[in-house]
């Protein structure tokens, strides 16, 4: 049992679930420059980036990477959301999110 500083008791299991939906949030907050959303198998993803490019060149090669029967849908509720963000300055790493979790860092 955890209490936070404003008096709540938090079982542990709770703590994990609240430090992803702060990450989430911070993550929400930046300047996202563009974003798609899809279904398939009835999961609806997003995946959004700083790099209007990314989405771009994801959008072209979609048709050949999920599978059929998926389809793009309007901006909305996702079940999970991807969010890569792309370093200019090269000396940073380029990161990929699920759901506020950190999955890859360092790639391009």
């Amino acid at each position: 049992m955890f209490h936070s500083s404003s008096g709540l008791e938090i079982e542990n299991g709770e703590l994990g679930r609240l430090e992803k939906l702060e990450k989430l949030e911070k993550l929400n907050r930046l300047n996202w420059k563009a974003q798609i959303n899809f279904e398939a198998y009835g999961t609806r993803i997003g995946v959004r980036s700083n790099c209007a490019e990314t989405i771009e060149n994801l959008q072209k090669i979609m048709p050949t990477i999920l599978p059929s029967g998926w389809k793009e849908i309007e901006n909305s509720a996702t079940d999970y959301i991807f969010s890569l963000i792309h370093q200019k300055n090269k000396t940073k790493k380029d990161v990929f999110y699920k759901n506020g979790e950190l999955l890859l860092e360092g790639f391009s």
